[in-house]
């Protein structure tokens, strides 16, 4: 819209709906305390519909809290414009308490703007703030402090139960506690959804806490968690989850998620496992941001993890669950190793080993944990302080552990299952590990695995940068693998990495080693130390039979094939086997690799039985070599050609992480590289160093070249805001969501697409149906005010949520089920401060006789619709100019690229009443004329909007078949 022009038009609209609105509310708002004295009574008068409205002030809850049950309505409870309200227990007795007998027997109740505060006592059953049990709730902008659980309750701040369905939109938790669980809140058997907001120093460890205090913040059994943009942080549990905690109790369906964990674009920072002298835990502390256990799913995307702190899972820590990571950054999450326990998995650790309970009687073998993480960062030491230093003893960044106690039958356990079966999957593809350290700890003699360590895995590593890891005082600098694991490794590359004992990169035992493509450079055994070459054990890769006395059901041998990777610059001697000359055997086959190494002259490979002074072989002798054993396999170690290179080969990897988490707290961009050859630059820059990250990388294109060579190229795409659930319009400053209902009950939430930087639309059930266009507009020159318009193609019921980042202001639009509306709010933000019976299917493409082709000034929608617009205002008139978003949805602009002014829709509801449908939504109130045709039948369609007008339209019988 140009403000300009139809700015007197926009404010008449705006007045004449506002004043409208007012007429029709105010028979619909009861005020408290101007028409009723008390809340209570104000909840008992309020119809279907309509609102309580709270004058500013503090209001104290009765003994039993305020209370609603089976109200037969739906209604709102909210401040008063510009007014700060408080709902307060007292210190002594739960704040609110929603309880139905039925769901049915309560509408959707929206709380808003709203604290509750100071609530006290509880039980299990009751929260000391909020409890909604058999209800449906929406809180938009409240705010919970200070609620204090007594002994035996749990949810400090909101309990949710009993198949409740509840939504927080940019709401705040700090400040709450339970001694048991859920410092924040609780859910149980109900489905929750979190949109924005924080939950600050939240905690389940106060004092005579109960020695299993779980989940900080956050606590889930057998329910749904939807998480994005929100700030975990300084929250504290006794036990496990410092932050969140989830178990899903065993079912049946394995696979199906019995609880769902999903975090988005979210911020943990400096949460923890912290209990009281009062009360050790039963077991290790474990997830010091999340854990998450049993029939559990935890999907996180795009998020940050920062110095959050637990011995085992410094960040994220499984038992038996399963943990997808995509597009996230990990940093300086770590356990102490001063601690009378291990410090494993520094950033995610996962075990699976069961124990003689419930979950197995019967002879029940429970999957093994599982782990995949993509496109993610994961990075040890970090700033300053403790932070700085090794993150623990085994696993520097992910440990992961199998079911080692049933398959061997360990821990009175029966042998169940089989290496395949009770292996924990781990998948790892385009990520980088950076600094992730490990050394000896108070109860271990030293570290294993530097980056990642894995026991009994099904490990795959593809196309990721292992750089400047470290295991101290022992082994696997890069990766540690043992206990009958399967790796398969491609396209990776190991770079500076060290170990003290043996395997700079990798060390292998009793497994099987699957490498293809990769590159190891400038890893370093036994660091800084000029060791003879019988003392070099693998600076790119060691290997072993599987040690006397350890647990197998196989023949114990370390076996694999490692082709086509390239083995340069590293110190010390390149690769070492171990092999005892009988069984179990090292069974490691080299095929057509390339060497550079230059430490101890030509040799690379050493076999410890067939070279038993440790000698060294050259490239020649490692083409050569057969290893005969006693009474064991007969080893050909090489059936193709390994090549020695009398120069560096030039090569090198590039990797992007963008920024992840929460918007008011994200990580910096990073750049990671690693090469081999003479010298090397990254856009021009020289680089000392054969690995490396850029912190605070910016956006632009990066170009690495090696000895005059472009070998890598990437580009650093620009911080994008908008990502599901949250549009971001006006300079990224408003942030917007959706959550949509039908009347069956099913509910959902809206997928944002930016069009410009005011502009964006949402799709509900399928990216090609557009359903609602949203647009935000500095209008502070005209009124002091930014303004908000949105037009609708659905007739579903939504809630709109706009966040005003800058001042924390949040407005909140509803649509009622089958109704269809365009809205403009020239006051929304002070400058300070159903659906159809029977769902269409888009209209498909076609081949019509005259087919219509989109232009300039016209869309072509369902392959046969040609649509055009004309409009007009008191001084200019033109057409408007076209831009097709999916094959049957388009919009216009008529002034500007950047400003949307009318989206269009088309959709095939042949099968439903023998008609095309048209929808359309306005966000302008200028005079125009929408005009479609029917290339295939000639039939034409108009429709009129006039001067001052602002509307959106569903015509279901458009246009009749065929």
């Amino acid at each position: 819209m140009r403000c300009s022009r139809r700015l007197s038009s926009v404010l008449f609209l705006a007045w004449t709906l506002a004043t409208a609105g007012a007429a029709v509310a105010a028979s619909n708002v009861v005020r408290v305390p101007q028409d009723v004295a008390t809340l209570d009574l104000a909840i008992s008068r309020v119809v279907d519909g309509g609102v309580v409205e709270l004058a500013a002030g503090t209001y104290a809850a009765p003994a039993t809290g305020f209370r609603i049950t089976n109200p037969g309505k739906a209604f709102s409870i909210r401040a008063a414009a510009g007014a700060i309200v408080a709902l307060d227990g007292g210190g002594s007795h739960p704040v609110f308490v929603l309880r139905n007998t039925a769901r049915a027997k309560s509408g959707l109740i929206v709380f808003e703007n709203l604290s509750f505060r100071n609530g006290g006592g509880g039980s299990p059953a009751l929260s000391p703030g909020v409890t909604v049990d058999l209800g449906e709730a929406r809180f938009v902008g409240c705010r919970f402090e200070n609620n204090i659980g007594a002994a035996g309750a749990d949810g400090g701040g909101v309990k949710v139960r009993t198949g409740s369905d509840v939504s927080f939109m940019d709401c705040g938790f700090t400040g709450n506690s339970s001694p048991i669980a859920g410092g924040a809140m609780v859910i149980d058997g109900s489905s929750v959804e979190v949109l924005g907001g924080s939950f600050v120093n939240n905690r389940v460890n106060s004092s005579n806490h109960d020695p299993s205090s779980h989940g900080g913040a956050i606590s889930v059994t057998d329910g749904t968690l939807r998480v994005s943009d929100a700030l975990f942080q300084g929250n504290q549990a006794g036990w496990v989850g410092g932050a969140l905690f989830a178990i899903g109790t065993w079912t049946a369906t394995p696979a199906t998620p019995h609880s769902s964990v999903s975090i988005t674009r979210s911020t943990f920072q400096g949460n923890s496992i912290a209990p009281q002298p009062c009360c050790p835990p039963p077991g290790d502390p474990t997830g010091g941001a999340i854990h998450v256990e049993d029939q559990t799913t935890l999907d996180v995307k795009d998020s940050f993890f920062v110095d959050n702190v637990a011995q085992f899972g410094g960040a994220i820590d499984s038992y038996r669950a399963l943990v997808n990571v995509l597009g996230s950054t990990f940093q300086g999450n770590r356990g102490s190793l001063t601690a009378p326990t291990q410090a494993v998995g520094g950033a995610i650790s996962a075990l699976s080993n069961d124990a003689v309970d419930s979950t197995t009687a019967g002879g029940l073998n429970p999957r093994p944990a599982g782990v995949t993480v993509t496109d993610s960062l994961l990075e040890g030491r970090h700033g300053v302080g403790a932070g700085a230093g090794p993150v623990g003893s085994s696993g520097g960044c992910i440990l992961a552990i199998g079911d080692e106690q049933h398959l061997y039958g360990l821990g009175g356990l029966t042998p169940e299952g089989t290496l395949a079966t009770n292996r924990a999957p781990v998948a790892i593809a385009s990520s980088v590990f950076h600094d992730c350290d490990v050394a000896p700890g108070a109860t271990v003699g030293a570290g294993s695995g530097g980056a990642i360590d894995g026991s009994l895995v099904a490990l795959t590593l593809d196309d990721s940068l292992v750089l400047d890891s470290d295991a101290g005082q022992g082994s696997g600098g890069g990766l540690f693998l043992t206990g009958e694991s399967a790796a398969r490794i491609s396209r990776t590359t190991f770079a500076g990495n060290t170990a003290d004992v043996s395997g700079g990169a990798i060390f292998a035992a009793g497994s099987d080693l699957q490498i293809n493509g990769s590159r190891f450079t400038a890893n370093e055994v036994s660091p800084g130390v000029a060791e003879p070459i019988s003392l070099s054990r693998g600076a790119a890769l060691f290997t072993s039979p599987l040690g006397a006395g350890r647990p197998r059901v196989g023949n114990g041998d370390v076996s694999g094939v490692v082709t086509g990777s390239i083995f340069s610059q590293d110190l010390g001697l390149a690769i070492w086997d171990v092999d005892a000359g009988a069984s179990p055997a090292n069974t490691v086959q080299y095929n057509g690799n390339d060497f550079f190494e230059t430490t101890f002259g030509d040799r690379v490979y050493l076999d410890t039985f067939a070279d038993p002074n440790r000698f060294g072989s050259n490239v020649g002798g490692l083409n050569s070599l057969v290893v005969s054993r006693f009474g064991g396999p007969t080893t050909v170690k090489s059936t193709v050609p390994n090549r020695a290179l009398a120069a560096p080969p030039a090569a090198g990897s590039l990797k992007v992480i963008p920024s992840a988490g929460s918007p008011s707290l994200r990580s910096a961009p990073f750049l990671a590289y690693a090469w081999t050859g003479g010298a090397a630059t990254l856009n021009g820059v020289p680089l000392p160093r054969h690995e490396g990250v850029v912190e605070d990388a910016t956006p632009g294109g990066y170009t690495l070249a090696v000895d005059g060579v472009t070998v890598a190229a990437v580009t650093l795409q620009a911080s994008r805001c908008t990502s599901d659930p949250t549009l971001c319009l006006a300079n990224d400053r408003f942030h917007l969501a959706v959550q949509w209902e039908l009347a069956t009950g099913e509910h959902g939430t809206g997928h944002p697409i930016a069009l410009s930087g005011d502009t964006g639309y949402f799709w509900f059930f399928s990216p090609a149906n557009v359903e609602l266009v949203v647009k935000v507009l500095d209008g502070r020159s005209l009124n002091g005010d930014f303004w908000v318009f949105y037009g609708a193609l659905s007739n579903v019921k939504y809630t709109l949520t706009v966040t005003d980042t800058a001042t924390g202001a949040v407005k909140t639009y509803t649509n009622r089920q089958n109704h269809l509306a365009s809205l403009a709010d020239t006051s929304a933000f002070p400058a300070t401060g159903a659906s159809l019976a029977a769902s269409p299917a888009p209209a498909p493409p076609r081949a019509p006789a005259n087919p219509c082709a989109a232009g300039p000034t016209e869309l072509c929608l369902g392959g046969r619709f040609r649509v055009g617009v004309a409009w007009r205002t008191a001084t200019a008139a033109g057409l408007g100019t076209a831009r097709t978003l999916t094959s049957d949805t388009g919009y216009f602009w008529f002034f500007n690229p950047a400003n949307v002014e009318l989206v269009v829709k088309i959709l095939d509801g042949r099968t439903v009443n023998n008609h095309f449908w048209v929808f359309y939504g306005a966000l302008t109130n200028v005079e125009y004329t929408l005009t479609i045709t029917d290339t295939l039948t000639g039939r034409t369609k108009t429709y009129f909007n006039p001067q001052g007008t602002m509307a959106s339209a569903a015509d279901t019988s458009a246009l009749p078949g065929p």
